[in-house]
């Protein structure tokens, strides 16, 4: 649907390098990074406001280089709305059919969306007037009764409560599966990421790391980068020792010990004796309860050395009895309490072999 080749843009001391994206239609394409990080001036270059230097964006196979932006097809809200505030909420939501008097209207769409927004009765509203959900309500109508074939939100929920906020998401799924819209979203929240992406890309300093399902991201990141991008610290060093069909055994520096992690299917040629990074996420390290730990791989003793209680979570740091490694283990607060984990406690834990993920650097 909407492709972008080997793209390059200069933003005063800015650069775009080298963007190859494929965003997918009918889905919500998300476009995730830090602040800085070329989010927005992505975004500007695929609606027409910035020039590009080199590469090229294919829109329905048709180049968009001397497109203009208003021929585009293409619907953006940016980040801060941009609301007309001498427009009442019904001529906002109208008001490109107020400056294309030409373009074909439909009528009995609009109604549809006005209904499952939930603002019928706003139409004659000031935007002065509204709250900071229903502001986000008018700027999504708006941007979708153009019918345009892609609607680009640039952190649209970024300026209001948490409340709120789930409130949108859930309705921003609910329209585009109920209209098939093609979304490209960009955020800097990892949770609204995943909450809402069916294909989620990463873009750090001008450059994709990666773009890829949520799925595959979450289970192998593959990379150091993308593995710290997605906040997994417990990143650790070794030595392959044994490979079988079944596992692969590796001599881990930090813990001092050997690791079985299950053989699969990974972007790895590995021999015996390489040296080698992997990862696990915090929520896949299980505090052990001593009936049950039976028949259970890769186990190892710790003292609990910082506990940070959180809303439904408990994030437990431990620090290794053999060692000076520190490790992060998050557990849900039903289990801690069962648990009765303490400072200075100490534990028998273990890293479930099937997900460990092999990581290299990009």
């Amino acid at each position: 649907m909407l492709k972008l080749n080997s793209l390059f843009v200069k933003a005063e001391i800015f650069f775009l390098k080298n963007i190859s994206l494929h965003i997918e239609k009918e889905k919500i394409n998300v476009i995730i990074g830090e602040t800085g990080s070329g989010k927005t001036i992505l975004l500007e270059t695929i609606i027409g406001l910035r020039k590009i230097q080199n590469g090229s964006i294919f829109f329905f196979e048709k180049n968009l280089k001397n497109i203009p932006i208003e021929k585009r097809k293409i619907s953006y809200v940016p980040q801060d709305l941009s609301l007309f505030p001498h427009l009442n909420v019904r001529e906002n939501i109208f008001y490109s059919k107020k400056i294309d008097k030409n373009k074909k209207f439909n009528k009995k769409f609009a109604d549809k969306l006005i209904k499952k927004t939930g603002i019928g009765h706003l139409l004659n509203r000031e935007i002065k007037n509204l709250s900071g959900g229903e502001k986000q309500r008018v700027a999504l109508l708006r941007a979708l009764v153009s019918e345009n074939k892609l609607l680009i939100l640039d952190e649209p929920f970024s300026a209001i409560n948490e409340t709120i906020k789930n409130e949108l998401r859930f309705f921003l799924k609910e329209i585009q599966k109920e209209f098939k819209l093609t979304i490209l979203f960009v955020t800097h929240d990892l949770d609204e990421a995943f909450f809402l992406g069916d294909k989620i890309t990463i873009i750090s300093n001008g450059k994709i790391l990666r773009s890829d399902t949520k799925k595959e991201l979450y289970y192998n990141p593959i990379y150091i980068e993308i593995a710290e991008f997605l906040g997994i610290t417990n990143i650790f060093n070794g030595k392959i020792t044994e490979i079988n069909d079944k596992f692969i055994k590796v001599k881990c520096t930090e813990l001092k010990s050997k690791i079985l992690i299950l053989n699969k299917k990974n972007n790895f040629i590995l021999k015996i004796n390489d040296k080698i990074k992997f990862g696990i996420r915090k929520s896949d390290i299980i505090i052990l309860r001593e009936n049950l730990i039976k028949n259970t791989q890769n186990i190892f003793k710790a003292f609990v050395d910082l506990i940070i209680e959180k809303v439904s979570f408990c994030d437990i740091r431990i620090k290794m009895k053999n060692s000076d490694a520190k490790i992060l283990i998050e557990t849900p607060i039903y289990a801690f309490n069962k648990l009765n984990i303490f400072h200075k406690k100490e534990i028998k834990f273990t890293l479930k072999s099937e997900n460990i993920f092999f990581l290299k650097n990009i």
